[in-house]
Protein backbone atom coordinates (compact mmCIF):
# COMPACT_ATOMS: atom_id res chain seq x y z
CA UNK A 1 0.00 0.00 0.00
CA UNK A 2 3.13 2.10 1.05
CA UNK A 3 4.60 1.57 -2.22
CA UNK A 4 1.48 2.22 -4.29
CA UNK A 5 0.63 4.88 -3.07
CA UNK A 6 4.44 7.19 -3.18
CA UNK A 7 4.79 5.91 -6.83
CA UNK A 8 1.15 6.45 -8.09
CA UNK A 9 -0.58 9.32 -6.03
CA UNK A 10 1.27 13.03 -6.81
CA UNK A 11 1.87 15.21 -4.00
CA UNK A 12 0.01 18.51 -5.26
CA UNK A 13 -0.87 21.01 -2.86
CA UNK A 14 -3.23 23.94 -4.65
CA UNK A 15 -5.06 26.11 -2.61
CA UNK A 16 -7.87 26.37 -4.84
CA UNK A 17 -7.88 22.49 -5.40
CA UNK A 18 -7.73 21.52 -1.74
CA UNK A 19 -9.03 22.61 1.47
CA UNK A 20 -6.67 23.53 4.35
CA UNK A 21 -8.49 21.87 6.84
CA UNK A 22 -10.74 18.85 5.43
CA UNK A 23 -9.19 16.34 2.96
CA UNK A 24 -10.51 15.29 -0.34
CA UNK A 25 -12.39 12.23 -0.67
CA UNK A 26 -9.96 8.93 -0.64
CA UNK A 27 -12.49 7.96 -4.11
CA UNK A 28 -11.38 11.75 -5.48
CA UNK A 29 -7.37 11.13 -4.77
CA UNK A 30 -7.62 7.46 -5.99
CA UNK A 31 -9.56 9.08 -9.52
CA UNK A 32 -7.56 12.00 -9.88
CA UNK A 33 -4.37 10.47 -8.53
CA UNK A 34 -3.17 13.44 -6.71
CA UNK A 35 -3.79 15.51 -3.46
CA UNK A 36 -1.83 17.04 -0.42
CA UNK A 37 -0.69 15.30 2.91
CA UNK A 38 -3.83 15.33 4.79
CA UNK A 39 -5.42 13.47 1.31
CA UNK A 40 -2.58 11.00 0.86
CA UNK A 41 -2.64 10.02 4.26
CA UNK A 42 -5.70 9.62 4.41
CA UNK A 43 -5.99 7.37 1.55
CA UNK A 44 -3.29 5.69 3.49
CA UNK A 45 -4.95 4.98 6.62
CA UNK A 46 -8.45 3.86 4.49
CA UNK A 47 -6.38 1.34 2.97
CA UNK A 48 -4.73 0.16 6.28
CA UNK A 49 -8.09 -0.02 7.91
CA UNK A 50 -9.90 -1.93 4.92
CA UNK A 51 -7.47 -5.13 5.28
CA UNK A 52 -7.60 -4.79 9.29
CA UNK A 53 -4.09 -2.83 10.13
CA UNK A 54 -4.39 -0.28 12.68
CA UNK A 55 -3.81 3.57 11.04
CA UNK A 56 -4.09 6.60 12.20
CA UNK A 57 -3.84 10.43 10.76
CA UNK A 58 -1.26 12.22 12.73
CA UNK A 59 -0.96 15.87 12.37
CA UNK A 60 2.25 17.76 12.80
CA UNK A 61 3.55 21.00 13.64
CA UNK A 62 6.99 20.49 11.66
CA UNK A 63 8.88 22.89 13.97
CA UNK A 64 9.59 24.94 10.47
CA UNK A 65 8.80 28.12 12.63
CA UNK A 66 11.10 26.80 15.34
CA UNK A 67 10.33 24.84 18.68
CA UNK A 68 7.01 26.70 20.15
CA UNK A 69 4.96 24.48 21.81
CA UNK A 70 1.30 24.51 20.62
CA UNK A 71 -1.67 24.40 23.07
CA UNK A 72 -4.85 22.87 22.19
CA UNK A 73 -7.15 23.12 20.82
CA UNK A 74 -5.55 24.99 17.72
CA UNK A 75 -5.21 24.35 14.25
CA UNK A 76 -1.75 25.18 13.71
CA UNK A 77 -0.62 22.02 12.56
CA UNK A 78 0.88 22.64 8.75
CA UNK A 79 1.10 18.86 8.02
CA UNK A 80 -0.10 15.36 8.16
CA UNK A 81 1.43 11.63 7.85
CA UNK A 82 -0.09 8.28 9.08
CA UNK A 83 0.47 6.43 12.15
CA UNK A 84 0.57 2.82 11.65
CA UNK A 85 0.88 -0.02 14.35
CA UNK A 86 2.44 -3.35 12.93
CA UNK A 87 3.35 -6.24 14.86
CA UNK A 88 3.08 -4.34 17.77
CA UNK A 89 5.16 -1.49 16.71
CA UNK A 90 3.98 2.65 15.84
CA UNK A 91 5.72 3.63 12.99
CA UNK A 92 4.90 7.52 11.71
CA UNK A 93 4.78 7.42 7.69
CA UNK A 94 5.58 10.07 5.59
CA UNK A 95 3.86 9.72 2.25
CA UNK A 96 4.47 12.48 0.30
CA UNK A 97 8.13 11.87 -1.53
CA UNK A 98 8.26 9.13 -2.86
CA UNK A 99 12.11 8.63 -2.85
CA UNK A 100 12.08 7.86 1.37
CA UNK A 101 12.43 4.30 2.50
CA UNK A 102 9.24 3.48 4.54
CA UNK A 103 8.90 5.11 8.20
CA UNK A 104 11.80 8.02 6.89
CA UNK A 105 11.33 11.35 8.68
CA UNK A 106 13.19 14.34 8.07
CA UNK A 107 14.43 16.67 10.64
CA UNK A 108 11.59 18.10 10.78
CA UNK A 109 9.57 15.53 11.95
CA UNK A 110 11.73 14.27 14.17
CA UNK A 111 10.28 15.31 17.72
CA UNK A 112 7.93 17.54 16.01
CA UNK A 113 4.62 18.05 18.36
CA UNK A 114 1.96 16.19 16.45
CA UNK A 115 -1.61 15.18 17.67
CA UNK A 116 -2.43 11.41 16.26
CA UNK A 117 -6.03 11.52 15.77
CA UNK A 118 -7.59 8.43 16.89
CA UNK A 119 -11.09 6.91 17.49
CA UNK A 120 -13.16 6.85 20.62
CA UNK A 121 -9.48 7.97 22.57
CA UNK A 122 -8.28 10.48 24.47
CA UNK A 123 -6.20 12.64 21.88
CA UNK A 124 -2.66 14.12 23.44
CA UNK A 125 -0.07 16.16 21.88
CA UNK A 126 3.02 13.79 21.75
CA UNK A 127 7.05 14.60 20.63
CA UNK A 128 6.93 12.59 17.33
CA UNK A 129 9.29 9.65 18.50
CA UNK A 130 12.34 8.31 15.85
CA UNK A 131 12.45 4.67 17.56
CA UNK A 132 11.08 2.97 14.95
CA UNK A 133 12.10 5.30 12.17
CA UNK A 134 14.06 4.18 9.58
CA UNK A 135 17.51 5.85 10.42
CA UNK A 136 18.69 8.73 8.91
CA UNK A 137 22.68 7.75 8.37
CA UNK A 138 25.74 7.63 6.51
CA UNK A 139 28.31 4.88 6.68
CA UNK A 140 31.80 5.28 4.87
CA UNK A 141 34.26 2.41 4.81
CA UNK A 142 37.52 2.56 3.32
CA UNK A 143 40.46 0.03 2.59
CA UNK A 144 43.82 0.84 1.84
CA UNK A 145 46.24 -1.85 0.14
CA UNK A 146 49.83 -1.26 0.30
CA UNK A 147 51.98 -3.40 -1.91
CA UNK A 148 55.80 -1.73 -2.19
CA UNK A 149 55.39 1.25 -3.49
CA UNK A 150 51.49 0.99 -4.54
CA UNK A 151 48.65 2.01 -2.65
CA UNK A 152 45.37 1.30 -3.67
CA UNK A 153 41.84 2.97 -1.83
CA UNK A 154 38.70 1.49 -2.14
CA UNK A 155 35.72 3.43 -0.22
CA UNK A 156 32.38 2.20 0.14
CA UNK A 157 29.25 4.74 1.08
CA UNK A 158 26.01 3.49 2.13
CA UNK A 159 23.33 5.47 2.81
CA UNK A 160 20.19 5.38 4.99
CA UNK A 161 16.51 6.80 4.94
CA UNK A 162 16.68 11.01 4.47
CA UNK A 163 20.14 10.45 3.21
CA UNK A 164 19.17 7.79 0.70
CA UNK A 165 16.17 9.59 -0.49
CA UNK A 166 18.29 12.71 -1.16
CA UNK A 167 20.36 10.53 -3.33
CA UNK A 168 17.87 8.99 -4.96
CA UNK A 169 16.20 12.33 -6.05
CA UNK A 170 19.31 13.76 -7.36
CA UNK A 171 20.80 10.85 -9.35
CA UNK A 172 17.10 9.03 -10.49
CA UNK A 173 16.18 11.08 -13.68
CA UNK A 174 19.83 12.14 -15.43
CA UNK A 175 21.25 8.37 -16.53
CA UNK A 176 23.96 6.25 -15.74
CA UNK A 177 26.32 8.06 -17.76
CA UNK A 178 25.63 11.26 -16.17
CA UNK A 179 25.59 9.50 -12.78
CA UNK A 180 28.86 8.45 -13.43
CA UNK A 181 30.35 11.28 -14.06
CA UNK A 182 28.54 13.21 -11.23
Amino acid sequence: MYDYIVHEIRYSSVSFRQSGLIPQSTSNVLNSKMGDCKDISTLFVAMCREVGIDANLTLVNTRDNGDNNMYLPCIDFDHCIAAVNINSKKYYVELTNDCNPFSTMSGDLYYAQALEVRDQVKNDLIHLPKDNATRNAVMRQTKMTLAGEKITVQKKTTKYGINASYMRNNYRDIGREQQEKT
